[in-house]
């Protein structure tokens, strides 16, 4: 393998209610990098509902770190819009949840 090479890949689809959310969350996300650009990279896309996350990352090790960091990050947006998103109860108002 060549010193650099991106040849480990993962990649994950999530699908969201609306293509929206999709969006906002794949534009959430795309703007912090990687802390070693040099070792992994991401890249978020969305496409109508689903949000794709691609990681590359230069070994396996750095595959498995990218990938759980950015787990933690696309589970931390999911529970941001459920429970902030236009429409849902809002505990703040009084709302109860079902």
């Amino acid at each position: 393998m060549a010193s650099g090479a991106f040849t480990f890949k993962h990649e994950l689809e999530v699908v969201f209610p609306t293509a929206r959310q999709a969006e906002t969350v794949a534009n959430s996300l795309a703007v912090d990098d990687d802390l070693r650009l040099e070792r992994s990279r991401r890249y978020f896309s969305a496409n109508d509902v689903v949000l794709t996350v691609r990681t590359e990352a230069t070994s396996l090790k750095f595959l498995r770190v990218s990938v759980d960091s950015m787990m933690e990050l696309v589970v931390l947006a999911m529970n941001t819009v459920d429970a902030f998103w236009p429409g849902r109860p809002n505990p703040m108002n009084g709302d109860k949840r079902q």
